[in-house]
């Protein structure tokens, strides 16, 4: 994959029967591992996209840690805090 394990990136990683997700990141002192298995299901991983790497924010991966398809969500826009107040 030719990227730097120690950045500030979260890896996320399925076996084959897409029963396991596995998080990696490191922390600044330490590496994170956070394991989600789940009994009987699957999850919907990415499997259809042709590259591999995808670039996933904070919302897309709880989609991905709660099963649903991430083909078919679409969060809302962020907004810039200008245009908030």
């Amino acid at each position: 994959m030719e990227l730097d394990p120690f950045s500030s990136k979260l890896f996320v990683f399925c076996n084959a029967a897409r029963t396991i997700i596995k998080l990696v990141g490191w922390d600044g002192n330490g590496f994170v591992l956070l394991l989600k298995k789940i009994e009987k299901a699957r999850f919907l991983w990415l499997v259809n996209l042709p590259m591999d790497q995808v670039e996933l924010n904070a919302q897309q991966i709880n989609w991905l840690l709660d099963r649903y398809d991430l083909t078919l969500l679409q969060g809302h826009a962020t907004l810039p805090h200008h245009t908030v107040l």
